[in-house]
């Protein structure tokens, strides 16, 4: 008997060296995390630089992707499905890292460089930004932010700390007064969905967003796009369509994984489709990403503070 539980203990701790081997190895090496050299990428500056100047009066696509927190590895559909549909550019509608810390803001990132083909656009999430709004400023950039794609309008608001909102109200509406009429269509992304649902059921949220309603129907927007709700809606009121993306795959039992949802938005002539299309991930690759999440964002990080105090480890 004392044998038996001496094996169990000595598998329990080998397995346990070897996940800290490579969680420093992958930490460390791999995604570098807490380097004073790394570079900040300010990805959606680059992105809108990358846009700019696209006028031209012909059809286009571009995808919203909600909530991505520790899932991140779905991001190799998008690419897939960039390769098959031609998509201009991704928005994702905040909650891209499940904690606003260097560690998960560095697993990210370096999967997001392996598809650096895709124009990705982040709106920001209250994850993203709460404990940690160096951060999201350091590698993201801009918060608020418009821009023009093919002669529509695209409006990025801030809504990602919840309300109020008044600041955030008079940015938008100075917004679309100085550009809404130079917009074939007008689209504008938050985190935050201003449509709560109880049981399938819409009710809109009048007591925080009632001047914004307002905007919407003064300014003809057409499309409201918003993350934050762990679920999938869709529902037009005022002539607005309202779309809210879910977070990722959800187990439902051991092996079925339900599908997560993006939309995916074509744009031709005075026309306007929205699709919702499934995306699935396979059990493997989801238990891979929850490892890299496990040993890289949470459990390296507090390795590297332990070799710190106790051998004055540094970069």
């Amino acid at each position: 008997m004392q044998m038996i539980i001496l094996l169990i203990f000595l598998i329990i701790f080998i397995l346990w060296l070897l996940f800290t081997i490579h969680s420093f190895y992958l930490g460390y090496f791999v995604y570098k995390i807490g380097s004073p050299g790394k570079p900040k990428t300010k990805n959606n500056e680059r992105i809108l630089r990358r846009l700019q100047g696209r006028d031209e009066n012909t059809p286009f696509k571009f995808i919203v992707l909600g909530d991505v927190q520790s899932s991140f590895r779905n991001l190799h559909e998008l690419a897939c499905l960039n390769g098959e549909k031609n998509i201009s550019f991704v928005i994702q509608t905040g909650d891209l890292v499940s904690h606003a810390d260097e560690g998960h803001y560095s697993l990210l990132l370096h999967e997001l460089d392996k598809y650096s083909a895709l124009s990705f656009l982040v709106v920001p999430g209250n994850h993203d930004i709460k404990g940690g709004k160096f951060l999201y400023e350091n590698y993201l950039g801009l918060k608020q932010y418009y821009f023009f794609f093919h002669r529509c309008l695209f409006i990025v608001m801030d809504n990602s700390l919840g309300p109020p909102y008044s600041t955030q109200f008079q940015w938008l509406k100075e917004t679309l007064n100085e550009n809404f009429y130079k917009a074939k269509h007008t689209f504008v992304f938050m985190h935050r969905e201003p449509i709560e649902w109880e049981r399938g059921e819409p009710h809109p949220a009048l007591d925080d967003y009632n001047p914004f309603f307002q905007l919407l129907q003064n300014f003809q927007v057409d499309y409201v796009f918003s993350g934050h709700l762990h679920d999938y809606q869709r529902i037009e009121r005022l002539r607005t369509v309202f779309i809210s993306n879910g977070l990722v795959s959800k187990m439902d039992g051991f092996m079925k994984i339900n599908p997560s949802y993006i939309t995916l938005v074509e744009v031709n002539a005075d026309r306007i489709q929205d699709t919702r299309i499934p995306v699935y991930q396979g059990f493997t690759n989801r238990l891979y990403g929850c490892y890299l999440d496990a040993s890289v964002a949470h459990f390296y990080p507090w390795l590297k503070k332990l070799s710190n105090s106790l051998f004055r480890f540094k970069d």
